[in-house]
């Protein structure tokens, strides 16, 4: 759209729609796009639209290319994977955005639940690791004992 040009109805409804997707998403870590459909009264094939253009948005053009051999990841990606139910990808995240996001799965899900991160590497290499011994590690590498991550997981996944 050129810059100044007025939205239709359409524009604006959709745009409000996919700050409520995002929104909802954002606040349910690990939320499926049914759940959010029902939650916020949209269609399923509503919220399969918004959620392709807000991954659209984290296309590689707002990563910063990562330095040649210096351990960094590209992306990450989480694979939920509850007991009896089809395995679920959460993401593209951005390297700083990954801790954050496994530490709010795992106060939302049980040690049942299979957490996989998926890395890209700056050589386009693929890491696959559980999310929870992740977390685990670099919680031991930042000192925190082992009452600190009971407390912060609220005993699950220890």
């Amino acid at each position: 759209m050129i810059s100044g040009e007025a939205k239709g109805p359409g524009e604006i409804i959709g745009q409000i729609n996919r700050d409520r997707v995002r929104e909802w998403l954002c606040s349910h870590p690990g939320g499926r796009q049914s759940e959010c459909a029902k939650a916020l009264g949209l269609s399923s094939m509503a919220v399969s639209r918004h959620v392709k253009q807000i991954r659209c948005n984290w296309s590689d053009r707002n990563i910063p290319p990562a330095a040649e051999g210096s351990g960094a990841t590209r992306r990450h990606w989480v694979i939920v994977k509850e007991p009896g139910r089809i395995p679920e990808k959460k993401g593209p995240f951005r390297g700083d955005a990954i801790e954050p996001f496994l530490r709010e799965l795992i106060a939302h899900h049980d040690a049942s639940v299979d957490l996989t991160m998926i890395s890209l590497t700056w050589d386009f290499d693929i890491w696959a690791e559980c999310g929870r011994d992740h977390i685990a590690i670099a919680d031991s590498l930042a000192g925190l004992s082992d009452e600190d991550w009971a407390e912060i997981s609220g005993g699950r996944g220890a």
